[in-house]
């Protein structure tokens, strides 16, 4: 980020942010009937959201709500997003550039470990990247599936099952929370070995539930972790807004980390490690350089990367492929009495 842009603007810019894991069908489903209301815990969000018709079946509620949420993200700065929806069908139908399931949801670890095996033969058969809710739990005694999905990647590249230039993403995965620094370099060493420079792109569910430290990982073991909205005002997550950036400043309180480096961290989880996560094209690094494509998010109230992972600014203006494609504005006006 850097002051100034051309001979009008002042502020900052922010390159390409990204929505690496948002469910689209799921989102603004708050108080929308009278089966969506906000729970106390991760079990009851689960429960609710995986009763028969979680959410409405209308088409047409089903469109808008998505829409809006597109909508919301562009205007955002929001220029690359996976957006997940559920379906029953596994066929592959035109457009979806990724498959991917829940192996978590399963009764019994060996079905896990086959619903991984079907979304990785899935596809390898459809040259599409592959994409996880994988290891959500905070149980010590479990056993973290991400090791075997990293065997598999391993043994599937070296045997040529696996297409060239398919991408894994792996979501959630709170109990890597629990991993000690002799797991977290085994966890390195694995991907550099399977030649899979994915980055591991996980959301930041609140408390009581856990996440990892993305400044710290990046800091102490060369590990790069994205971070993602996920949910929009549903059971899972009532609060928050669209803006991947609004999860810089939570991230500083999160993980205690207020220093320049790990504000940088903060904004590149949300930019270009998000989107190497979901395969999408963009720049490695937050700064422009020449030859680049016009595509980026002028902050108009930040004038510092650090300003912008502390406080970003809401009053936005997005490029794409050089030109304006969405604004946003706020205005401010207070009240002045006239002294006696």
């Amino acid at each position: 980020m850097q002051k100034g842009w051309g001979h009008s603007y002042q502020g900052s810019y922010s390159r390409r942010l990204c929505h690496a894991h948002i469910h689209l069908d799921k989102c603004f489903l708050l108080n929308n009937d009278g089966s969506h209301n906000c729970c106390r815990d991760f079990a009851e969000a689960l429960k609710s959201l995986q009763r028969p018709k979680p959410f409405p079946s209308d088409l047409t509620d089903l469109y808008n709500r998505g829409k809006r949420l597109v909508i919301e993200s562009i205007q955002c700065g929001v220029t690359a997003m996976r957006a997940h929806v559920e379906w029953t069908r596994r066929r592959c139908t035109e457009g979806v550039q990724a498959v991917g399931s829940a192996p978590y949801v399963e009764p019994s670890i060996a079905q896990a470990k086959r619903n991984i095996d079907l979304i990785l033969d899935t596809a390898h058969e459809n040259k599409l990247h592959a994409d996880f809710h994988l290891d959500y739990n905070l149980d010590p005694t479990a056993e973290p599936l991400i090791w075997y999905l990293l065997a598999q990647l391993r043994s599937r590249i070296n045997s040529g099952r696996w297409a060239d230039g398919a991408h894994v993403c792996v979501g959630h995965a709170t109990r890597l929370s629990l991993f000690s620094a002799e797991e977290w370099t085994r966890f390195r060493m694995a991907v550099e070995d399977a030649e899979n420079q994915n980055s591991l792109p996980i959301t930041l569910p609140g408390p009581p539930r856990a996440t990892l430290d993305v400044p710290g990982l990046a800091r102490e073991h060369r590990v790069k972790v994205g971070m993602a909205v996920n949910n929009v005002e549903n059971a899972f997550t009532p609060q928050g807004t669209i803006d991947p950036l609004a999860l810089c400043p939570m991230g500083v309180a999160v993980f205690q980390d207020g220093t320049k480096r790990g504000c940088q961290t903060l904004v590149e989880a949300v930019t270009i490690t998000a989107r190497k996560a979901i395969a999408a094209r963009g720049p490695a690094s937050l700064f422009p350089a020449k030859g680049d494509a016009a595509d980026f998010v002028l902050l108009h109230e930040n004038d510092s990367l650090y300003s912008a992972a502390l406080n970003p600014s809401y009053t936005r203006t997005v490029i794409k492929d050089g030109e304006i494609v969405a604004t946003r504005r706020a205005d401010k006006w207070i009240r002045l009495v006239a002294q006696q």
